[in-house]
């Protein structure tokens, strides 16, 4: 009977598998598709010497299960190999029992020879450079390993030079491991990793079959699947490159004085920085600054950004709206065309600007000034040499802090901003939310759509129109607080609908002292946004084009069993089944047994640092290393934490422990709905208030409640939060001075596990980042100078410098305190090797040479 009922759950299963399932898998496939063509980054970055060995990558791709290729398989991957500070490592490891391991090893700057694939303790195949068609850094090459155990031969490809040697014994494939970059599993234990990307992924068994392919595009938080059965592959301190589509990576802060603008040339996406003295020209792909000295004349510095590339003649131009000339500078004699570089107090800030594809003459719309916002369009004729006027403010309303971008050749789109009706700054100014296109040949207007702006945001000057979508992109910040954020948004032509993507760009604006640009690098595929405040310039970086997080991760999708396994599962579940409602009915009996204060204890077990640390499950939340949650029964719901309601979630948990009020409703809508009208702010905010309660309740025993205008987040002693114990550890050293041993360790165990909420990036954010930092350093610091005076672990102050080092890796305390007590432990060898790894880190991030010399710091 149990049988023939198994068989009918198991058909029915697959039926509708086949029915429901597999089109509905086709048509995700589809999608999956044509996102691809879309995204232009794909692959695995392996991070490799330049970080602590801790930090490196590694790509298991059976961490569930080893694979049993008995009968020979082959392995493709595509690799990009880098320069870097190291260039010796592993690409892959393979291996079953611990007689035999398979390894292709790189050492890419050798001499003579720059790959060895290894079986054991016998160097079986080598190339150098010279020996591989279009080999070389920086390129993709495909990679081809094959073994057949019948035929006792291996053969290796690298771009189609395939070599093929014969073994004497073959080694066992019927439980083998693939590994790429560290291994981290006794006794292949592995931290050198060859510099390298790597997509594509594919694993074919002996008849040819493919048997796995891991794209290592899309992924998911811990696991990247393949595209064949869902196998989920594990992945160590991952830098995916298609993430670089929806994360600002800030490239640079740089000081200039006396900065007269900022400008591009689209052709070559190069950015000019245009100083009193020399044109700084920065080059995205490279990353580097070349300068132009001027041999004569400087620009006109009017500080409202008034210097503009002019692609058509191949010169900068330097304007004032006072003056009948353009300040112009020659790349090829270095000169400006005017010595005189005074320019008038400017009457248009903050006004957009383009060159005219009919006739190439400037043209510029807007501004402030004198206490009026503008609608004049000006146009700075060069074959007169005359600047003319006219008034648009009959169809578009005076303002200042505008978008512009083109539409096609014969039209601009100017897009929102601050003014006002009369155009006087007393009378009722007002942020526009409205959309207008400039037909350039007789300067109509057409008014393409318009919408109420409660929120105060206004876009950056530029705006980058995608004729594909037909939709354009720009930068919104809040023009009415000095500490802001600049946000990407997309726009559509027809409505005023717009979609926030994520990632947050901090913003200093002070309307005489700031400005921003976005700027699109065709060549690169690369978004640059450049944020001017007084002298201070920061330059960041997206791939073009940007994406949403659900376009980027794959879903945590189950491993497909086969078929024939449904059975053995049916009755594993049954056994599971009753095994569970046994343990539920014992632990019941002792639950009531017990004080209801010991039914639930959260009391933890002190744990010796660099051991495994095993993680409460039941009720507990987890904000180092990354934000997890688990509920009442262990279950993992991290996942049904939205990033709104993750986000919601640390914004009252944060406030409510720092200030004990909790978080106002006026922050919570400028924080997380900033770009919506009240109204709606409010329905978004009651809506996911209402989730996240929903969420807790899973969770047990947090109360999420409202007092007054704020909300606010309290946990009972039966959930753990390990933020709230490093609280109270860094408190109790903070009062008593010093920490019993076992909390010492609890505290590095804890602090050692990641760093807070890597996962969320935002600006109100990081102040509680950098305070638990510098907290946390600080009672390091003094933990380390009293322990010496107690009869603790030894290796205890190499511990805290180490941990000291994971919050701050250029602490010259930390290294200090490590290489003193590995030089006093009698382990010198170490002490000088931890020297110069950071005197190398040091230089790489301060780019400066660490001062104090080895001795010195041991005399220290």
């Amino acid at each position: 009977m149990l049988a023939e009922a198994i068989n009918t759950v198991r058909n029915k299963f697959l039926s509708d598998v086949k029915m429901k399932v597999l089109p509905l898998l086709i048509i995700c496939a589809t999608c999956h598709a044509l996102i691809a063509q879309e995204t232009s980054l794909s692959g695995l970055y392996f991070y490799s010497h330049e970080v602590v060995k801790d930090k490196r990558t590694s790509l298991n791709l059976t961490a569930n299960k080893a694979f049993n290729f008995r009968e020979g398989f082959t392995l493709e991957f595509e690799a990009n190999f880098r320069k870097g500070d190291g260039h010796y490592g592993y690409v892959f490891r393979m291996y079953g029992d611990q007689k035999n391991h398979i390894d292709l090893v790189s050492n890419l700057a050798s001499e003579s020879i720059n790959f060895w694939l290894i079986l054991k303790d016998r160097t079986l195949i080598s190339y150098r450079w010279a020996d591989i068609p279009d080999g070389g850094f920086d390129k993709w090459m495909k990679i081809k390993f094959h073994i057949d155990p019948h035929d006792s031969r291996i053969s290796l490809s690298l771009n189609n030079n395939k070599k093929v040697v014969s073994f004497d014994s073959p080694p066992d494939l019927s439980d083998l491991n693939i590994v790429f970059g560290a291994c981290n599993d006794a006794p292949f234990l592995n931290s050198d990793v060859s510099p390298m990307t790597l997509k594509n992924i594919r694993l074919y068994n002996s008849k040819k079959k493919l048997h796995r392919h891991w794209k290592l595009s899309k992924h998911g938080r811990k696991n990247v699947y393949d595209e064949v059965v869902n196998a989920p592959a594990a992945v160590l301190n991952p830098s995916w490159l298609i993430d670089r589509h929806i994360q600002w990576n800030h490239r640079q802060k740089i000081q200039f004085n006396n900065l007269a603008g900022v400008t591009q040339n689209k052709a070559t996406g190069q950015v000019f920085f245009v100083g009193n003295q020399a044109a700084y020209i920065y080059s995205s792909g490279s990353g580097k600054f070349d300068t132009i000295n001027y041999l004569d004349g400087a620009p006109l510095y009017c500080k409202n950004n008034q210097v503009f590339y002019n692609h058509y003649t191949n010169e900068l131009w330097s304007y004032d709206f006072n003056k009948d000339y353009i300040n112009k500078f020659d790349f090829v004699t270095r000169k400006w065309s005017q010595p005189d570089d005074d320019c008038f107090e400017p009457d248009f800030w903050h006004h957009i600007r383009f060159f005219s594809p009919l006739d190439s003459s400037l043209i510029t719309f807007g501004g402030y000034g004198h206490y009026k916002y503008k609608s004049i369009l000006n146009r700075f004729d060069p074959q007169t040499g005359a600047w003319n006027k006219l008034d648009l403010s009959k169809k578009i309303p005076p303002r200042y802090l505008s978008s512009s971008g083109f539409l096609n050749s014969n039209e601009i789109l100017i897009f929102s901003g601050y003014g006002s009706k009369s155009g006087r700054q007393e009378l009722s100014p007002e942020y526009y939310y409205d959309l207008y296109a400039v037909d350039l040949e007789d300067l109509s207007v057409d008014s393409l759509w318009s919408a109420e702006n409660n929120s105060g945001f206004v876009p950056c000057c530029n705006l980058l129109f995608d004729q594909a979508s037909s939709g354009f992109l720009t930068l919104l910040y809040n023009s009415a607080h000095f500490e802001t954020s600049l946000k990407l948004a997309v726009f559509k032509l027809d409505s005023p609908e717009k979609q926030i993507l994520a990632g947050a760009i901090p913003y200093r604006f002070l309307d005489t002292k700031s400005w921003c640009n976005l700027f699109l690098n065709k060549e690169d595929s690369e978004l640059l946004t450049i944020t001017v405040h007084d002298s201070e310039m920061n330059i960041y970086a997206m791939a073009y084009p940007p994406l949403l997080p659900e376009q980027i991760y794959q879903k945590e999708a189950r491993f497909h069993a086969l078929p024939k396994l449904w059975i053995y599962l049916s009755y594993f579940l049954l056994f599971m089944a009753i095994v569970f409602v046994v343990f539920r009915v014992r632990k019941n009996k002792v639950n009531n047994a017990l004080p209801a204060d010991q039914a639930h204890p959260v009391s933890y077990t002190p744990v010796s640092f660099g051991q495994p640390v095993p993680k409460q499950k039941i009720s507990s939340i987890y904000l180092f290393g990354g934000f997890q949650a688990f509920d009442k029964t262990g279950k993992d719901i991290t996942a049904h934490f939205t990033p709104t309601l993750k986000e919601l979630f640390m914004l009252i948990l944060l406030y409510s422990l720092k200030n004990g009020k909790g978080v106002s409703l006026q922050t919570l809508n400028e924080t997380l709905w900033f770009d919506k009208p009240e109204d709606s702010a409010r329905n978004n905010r009651n809506v996911n208030l209402s989730k996240l309660r929903s969420l807790l309740d899973e969770v047990g025993h947090i109360e999420l409640f409202k007092e007054s205008i704020f909300w606010k987040i309290t946990l009972s002693e039966k959930v753990y939060c390990d933020y709230i114990e490093m609280l109270h550890l860094l408190e109790r050293s903070q009062s008593q001075g010093i920490l019993h041993e076992n909390e010492i360790h609890r505290l590095l165990v804890v602090a050692s596990s990641g760093k807070l909420l890597p996962d969320i990036e935002n600006t109100w954010l990081d102040s509680y980042k950098s305070d638990f930092s510098n907290l946390l350093i600080d009672t390091l610091t003094l933990l380390a100078e009293q322990i010496n005076a107690r009869e603790f672990d030894p290796n205890l102050s190499c511990k805290i410098a180490e941990c000291m080092l994971k919050y701050d890796i250029v602490n010259e305390e930390a290294i200090a305190i490590k290489c003193s007590a590995l030089y006093n432990s009698g382990k010198k060898g170490f002490a000088k090797q931890a020297y110069d790894a950071f005197c190398r880190e040091y230089k790489n991030l301060m780019e400066v040479e660490f001062s104090i010399s080895f001795k010195e710091l041991l005399k220290g």
